[in-house]
């Protein structure tokens, strides 16, 4: 009986050393591998984030850059009404308030430097934000160009030079051109938040 009971604790001692050695093995393994695993994990985590920060900053400047691009081609559509005596009433584009209309030999707007530039630095400034992506500067100065082109757009009317018949109004087009200006400034100058 005695061969018994010493057998069996032997086999009882045997398997508990091999469950322990087993239990440090697999500890021991799981330091090694699993927190490797979790910090790399973090790594792969921060590295998404990152990757995905710069993915969405490079929507975002591509939409900055489409608002500019629209607001430059705005030009060919009609920036300022007028009527005359309420009885008649028409449209000239942007491009002929900004570079002179001539109608029928009577020139009734002159050049104007503002109007040329309210169309021309959102052009200047969607081509600065292709070409300065990773340049915060560049980006902020091409924001400041599409807001103060979304402002000169607005004072269209102000900023006409020449004589004009009838009482001259802000027509769609530079609205338009005023509202994707400096939403394309607005969102330029966020875009550089969103960079790593």
């Amino acid at each position: 009986m005695r061969d018994v009971s010493v057998k069996i604790c032997g086999f009882f001692a045997e398997n508990v050393r091999n469950v322990l050695y087993r239990e440090r093995v697999i500890c021991y393994y799981y330091t090694i591998f699993c927190k490797e695993r979790t910090t790399s994990g973090s790594r792969e985590r921060r590295k998404m984030k990152k990757v995905s920060k710069n993915i969405l900053s490079w929507g975002v400047t591509a939409f900055a850059t489409l608002c500019g691009l629209a607001a430059f081609f705005v030009v060919f559509a009609d920036a300022v009404g007028y009527s005359l005596l309420d009885v008649e009433t028409g449209a000239f584009s942007g491009l002929q308030v900004a570079l002179g209309a001539t109608v029928n030999n009577v020139q009734f707007f002159e050049a104007s430097v503002g109007i040329i530039l309210a169309y021309l630095f959102p052009l200047i400034a969607a081509c600065a934000l292709i070409i300065g992506k990773g340049f915060k500067i560049v980006t902020y100065l091409a924001a400041a160009m599409m807001l103060t082109g979304g402002v000169l757009a607005f004072c269209i009317v102000s900023l006409l030079n020449g004589t004009y018949i009838g009482d001259p109004s802000l027509a769609a087009g530079a609205i338009a051109s005023g509202v994707l200006s400096i939403v394309g400034g607005i969102t330029a100058c966020g875009s550089t938040f969103l960079k790593g």
